[in-house]
């Protein structure tokens, strides 16, 4: 069956994936990033150490008004779920609401081969941006999740202290 432009879906899905886990992580992951940055910033220093990351992930959420539903350039819609504290770490999940995780795999997505291609540049990035690097400065891990509609993980990583040059 043909869809979009005379593609089938699996094509349509697989090229629109390569760009919608970029644009979740890259383009989510900053609004979010530049939004900690701030709030970590105007909290005490004790928000910083693990013994209080409940209350920096509540602010949080009280600051972005999670979860929250965005639609990404490439018209898929992503909720950016509440970022949940664990230990020594700060969780942020985000559910692409358009596919199930089987759509996803028929349509190409590879989450072993999209983590090899991609994750060095989301570390970097992660570590580079003025508000995201705040957190693991402070030795504190980042985790990112991403699930399909259906709740089944598809991809998840974590920004260490060390993946940014801190200690950890």
């Amino acid at each position: 069956m043909k869809f979009f432009k005379g593609l089938t879906l699996a094509a349509v899905v697989a090229g629109l994936l390569k760009g919608l886990v970029w644009v979740l992580a890259m383009g989510t992951a900053n609004i979010a990033g530049r939004e900690v940055g701030k709030i970590v910033y105007e909290s005490s220093q004790d928000a910083y150490y693990a013994g209080h990351l409940s209350e920096l992930a509540a602010a949080i959420n009280n600051k972005l008004t999670l979860p929250q539903t965005r639609t990404n350039p490439a018209g898929e819609n992503i909720r950016i779920e509440p970022v949940t504290a664990g230990e020594n770490a700060l969780n942020y999940s985000y559910t692409i609401l358009d596919y199930t995780a089987e759509q996803l795999s028929d349509g190409g997505f590879d989450s072993a081969r999209y983590m090899q291609e991609n994750l060095p540049g989301q570390r970097s990035n992660a570590c580079a941006d003025k508000g995201t690097r705040k957190i693991p400065e402070r030795g504190i891990r980042l985790h990112y999740a991403y699930s399909s509609k259906d709740g089944q993980r598809m991809v998840a990583y974590d920004i260490l202290p060390a993946d940014c040059d801190f200690k950890g």
